[in-house]
């Protein structure tokens, strides 16, 4: 019987600078929880000296568990990675540029012995992260509460704790498009949240590009929702209706005065309306078609280079 009573989960990518500073952060929270705990880093193929630095700290100390991926495979695949070793009575995802503060961990914890399956971290609107990234995020979060049958709090983080129970059933989901804040929302059970100031990165650049960041919220539309589909649908039906009531119209004036011509700029406009449409349900239609082709192939979702600190 596994008795162990807390996982943390954290990858890593090119975070040579936060490592020791994070680590020491943990291990004096973990400390003060007063049982038993692992940290399981998952090395997304960092190029830097972040994997010597976990291998040092390693072997200084057991509680540290190392999983290295063959190559970068991406944050939310990282974490997946690291779900799937994790055992813990409760379970915690975090980041490690700082920016998730290693001190919250006990407050994740009361949450979860309140009854919670999932606590989620949602972050405080603050000036330093940016007015225009605020409202984006508030924003895309409305939207994706409105278009899907998912409530993710605005502004939430990947700052997580999943209870054995929940665990079980995330390590059962393998789409390989993971939105884990989306994912954690759709399995149900009992939802809490802890609200926290997000500090500034302790060092280093941001890994997320606004590419990236872009893309992540492309997982959380077409992972949880039909509802671009849908509004092609709807759009083409209003398309046709006007395009009923313009030949009626046209047939109009024309019988009234065959020697008037309809105008041809309305024309010209009617087909690049047209045109510009098809070639966008084109697109949205091919985003549902990759996100089927990608699944179908069934590879795995993550390549395993070697870990290290594992019974098995």
């Amino acid at each position: 019987m596994n008795n162990l009573y807390l996982s943390i989960i954290i990858p890593v990518y090119n975070e040579e600078e936060n490592i020791r500073e994070l680590f020491k952060k943990l291990t004096d929270v973990c400390k003060k929880i007063k049982y038993s705990y692992e940290i399981i880093f998952i090395d997304d193929g960092s190029c830097d000296g972040t994997l010597d630095i976990l291998l040092s700290l390693q072997n200084n100390d057991k509680s540290i568990k190392i999983i290295k991926l063959s190559r970068n495979h991406g944050h939310q695949l990282a974490i997946s990675a690291g779900i799937d070793h994790a055992d813990g009575k409760y379970n915690i995802t975090m980041d490690a540029d700082l920016q998730h503060p290693p001190e919250l961990i006990p407050q994740f914890i009361d949450k979860a012995d309140e009854g919670y399956d999932i606590v989620s971290g949602v972050k405080e609107y603050t000036v330093k992260r940016g007015f225009i990234k605020n409202i984006l995020s508030a924003c895309y979060y409305m939207i994706l509460k409105k278009i899907t049958n998912i409530n993710v709090e605005a502004h939430a983080s990947d700052y997580r704790l999943y209870t054995q129970k929940a665990l079980q059933v995330i390590k059962r989901m393998r789409e390989r498009e993971r939105y884990l804040r989306g994912l954690s929302q759709w399995i149900g059970f009992r939802h809490g949240t802890i609200q926290y100031i997000c500090p500034e990165r302790f060092a280093g650049k941001p890994k997320y590009t606004l590419k990236k960041l872009a893309k992540l919220a492309s997982y959380g539309v077409f992972a949880f929702s039909a509802f671009p589909l849908r509004v092609t649908t709807y759009v083409g039906i209003v398309i046709v209706i006007f395009n009923v009531c313009y030949i009626i119209f046209s047939l109009a004036v024309w019988i009234n005065n065959p020697q008037i011509l309809p105008g041809y700029t309305s024309l010209v406009i009617f087909i690049l309306f047209l045109f510009s449409f098809l070639f966008i349900s084109i697109g949205i239609l091919g985003e549902y078609v990759l996100r089927i082709y990608e699944e179908v192939k069934q590879r795995p979702l993550y390549v395993i280079d070697w870990k290290k600190g594992f019974n098995n």
